[in-house]
């Protein structure tokens, strides 16, 4: 039974907690699935698509030459991250299929990668290394999917009629923004 107390808006903000640690949950999948690919998360973190992105032989030549003269740990660091990306040799697109055999493709950019699942056209997009904490954008993203989602329509009925009312991110922001302002 619904406590007569409880607002809307207060329905909407449980319902926008629901989706949120939803998406935080589904952002280890993208972490598994650059693991399985063979990018060290941590080399992600710190140097960004250098763990991804087929250097040049020349440019991995010129950094190795460059670490051995100065004997500057994070530059013989760089080196082995790029040595790694060569070796790994993973195009910035492609595909990977989950534990339960699903297939995703992905696209890796910067510190993170998107997975999109052809079939549900579910789309996780996340950068790291924090697999708790979420871009906005990122979130709001998956928000409009999960908000079109059957399994999902009952719980966020609330959010999506109190979103309906005005901009989209801009609501969802008011509600994370008053969300945080309880919590302190």
């Amino acid at each position: 039974m619904t406590n007569p107390s409880t607002s809307a808006k207060d329905h909407a903000k449980a319902g926008l907690i629901l989706a949120l640690r939803r998406f935080i949950a589904r952002q280890h999948l993208v972490a598994q699935a650059l693991k399985d690919l063979g990018v060290h998360l941590d080399d992600l973190a710190t140097h960004g698509s250098a763990a991804w992105q087929i250097p040049a032989a020349e440019y991995l030549e010129s950094v190795r030459a460059y670490a051995q003269t100065v004997l500057h740990d994070p530059t013989m660091e760089m080196y082995y991250v790029l040595r790694r990306a060569q070796s790994r040799a993973l195009p910035q697109t492609g595909t990977w299929h989950d534990c339960d055999g699903q297939l995703w493709t992905y696209f890796l950019h910067g510190k993170g990668c998107e997975l999109r699942n052809p079939q549900t056209a579910e789309a996780i997009d996340w950068n790291s290394p924090h697999l708790q904490r979420f871009d906005l954008y990122f979130f709001s993203a998956h928000l409009a999917w999960q908000l079109e989602q059957a399994p999902y329509q009952a719980e966020l009925a609330h959010l999506r009629a109190h979103i309906a009312q005005g901009d989209f991110t801009q609501e969802v922001r008011t509600l994370l923004r008053e969300l945080t302002e309880r919590a302190s």
